[in-house]
């Protein structure tokens, strides 16, 4: 018999395999990647459990909060996901007091002391890396990190906040006003005749874009981004439906409500970029990778499309002498300290900005549309003015005082209301009050600190951090940046 022959029918000498013991994990490649898992594992825990023990700031003895608050950043990025983190940190404040620690290195502060000892300009404390920058964006006055650059973007621009530039804004105000005196008129009215019309809420929390006058984004403008961004084939109502959700006089949800990718965009876009940036840098690309921010990534890119859109529309259409300037004639006239203007990139950086920071201290809106006549007759009201409408309903007595100090110091009104292009009787613009005649009314301005102060306008705090040679002392707590 051939050796080959022999060789294949001689018994083999290695041990019996168990029959009980599963072939996969005979394969030494198939324990590699548990092995891995187990390292990356073993990694992630010390890289968040050693500070936490170590507890270089003193935080876990000093100050309380949610466990996993204190050991990632994953707490502050969910309730931002909630939409709902300033109720958290209020609920959290009320029960562990001044203090509350919502991150590894952050801290909240409830008291009014700290309102200027964090933020005014002679504080010496820094914005935290929360405020990096959205990828191949321009810098900004609100992402810069550097403070000698961040110094020189604030100057080109800081003219454009000064109060006198602020009043040449005042006829596109007195405008939107008339508007929305208009449309409280029409539900007054309807009321009287016991309708109780159309139920009006804002569709995702946002309908901001016709209500920020120093932007004129006209309707007849973002009626053609609507259709740039839907390509609709149906010109009627339905396309408000997308900003505002409607229902009957049943509570039923409106079935014909369709959405417009173009608000949905500036719903979520503050909301993903605020949750991302709760996280250290390093982390940041990482977490983008995950699918609530990955599903949202299309929605930040209409956003953007939303900007330069109407950057184009409006330098096509140029400067309308009649409604005063606006944001955008203001920033084409900036200078940097060498004479030249904002780069196409800036311009497009500074005005998203502008375009966030308005619909985020308006994100809560009591939209009032004309649903039968026109998709977009409609008239957002901000935060800061509905809780105003809102706790003066609740408070008869100080509406009462409020209409009397007003009636006191406002002449009557005497003008005659004149028609829109929808038939709907809007008062001139010449009957809205200056700014002059009420800056100074004590009642009226107790109101609106009142609302701003039981009311915030962001839903998420402003971090700043404490530089290596600063201490800042706070309701008795002392805080200071350790060297690395």
């Amino acid at each position: 018999m051939p050796a080959r022959a022999r060789e294949h029918h001689q018994p083999s000498t290695a041990p019996p395999i168990p029959p009980n013991l599963p072939p996969h994990i005979m394969s030494a490649q198939s324990v590699q990647p548990i092995h891995c898992a187990a390292a990356l594992g073993s990694v992630a825990l010390a890289y968040y459990l050693l500070p936490y023990l170590h507890d270089p700031h003193e935080y876990r003895r000093r100050f309380s909060g949610p466990l996993l608050a204190s050991l990632s950043g994953w707490w502050m990025s969910y309730t931002c996901l909630t939409k709902d983190q300033n109720e958290h940190i209020r609920q959290l404040h009320q029960k562990y007091g001044t203090f509350v620690r919502i991150g590894p290195n952050h801290i909240s502060i409830s008291d009014p002391d700290a309102m200027e000892a964090v933020y005014a300009h002679g504080s010496g404390l820094l914005k935290s890396d929360f405020y990096g920058g959205a990828p191949g964006q321009a810098s900004n006055t609100f992402v810069e990190l550097d403070k000698s650059k961040h110094l020189k973007l604030r100057k080109r621009i800081a003219n454009i906040f000064s109060q006198q530039n602020v009043l040449t804004f005042q006829p596109r105000v007195k405008k939107h006003i008339a508007q929305l005196c208009a449309q409280l008129d029409l539900r007054c009215r309807e009321a009287a005749r016991g309708v109780s019309g159309f139920n009006w809420t804002t569709h995702n929390g946002f309908a901001v874009v016709d209500f920020v006058p120093s932007f004129r984004i006209s309707r007849s403008m973002l009626l053609a981004t609507w259709q740039l961004e839907l390509r609709s084939t149906d010109p009627g109502s339905e396309r408000l439906l997308s900003i505002v959700g409607s229902s009957d006089e049943t509570g039923q949800k409106d079935k014909g409500a369709v959405q417009i990718p173009v608000i949905a965009a500036m719903a979520s876009f503050n909301t993903l970029i605020v949750a991302v940036q709760m996280f250290p840098l390093w982390a940041r690309n990482i977490v983008k990778l995950l699918p609530w921010y990955v599903s949202g990534f299309m929605k930040q890119i209409r956003f953007f499309g939303l900007v330069a859109a109407i950057i184009e529309a409006r330098l096509k259409r140029g400067s309308n002498e009649e409604d005063g300037p606006d944001f955008i004639d203001k920033f084409l006239e900036a200078k940097n300290e060498d004479g030249t203007g904002m780069t196409a990139d800036e311009l497009r950086s500074e005005t998203s900005v502008m375009l966030l920071a308005g619909s985020d201290t308006s994100s809560k809106y009591a939209c009032l549309p004309i649903p039968s006549v026109s998709p977009l007759t409609y008239l957002p009201v901000p935060s800061t003015l509905s809780s105003l409408f809102y706790h003066l309903a609740i408070h008869p007595d100080m509406q009462r005082k409020l209409q009397n100090e007003l009636d006191e110091h406002l002449p009557p009104i005497q003008s005659e209301d004149s028609d829109d292009k929808n038939g709907i009787a809007v008062p001139p613009n010449d009957i809205v009050p200056d700014y002059n005649d009420i800056k100074n009314l004590p009642y009226l301005n107790a109101c609106i600190k009142e609302v701003l102060r039981v009311h915030s306008t962001i839903g998420t705090g402003l971090p700043r951090i404490v530089p290596e040679g600063k201490t800042l002392t706070v309701a008795g707590q002392t805080f200071k940046r350790k060297r690395d």
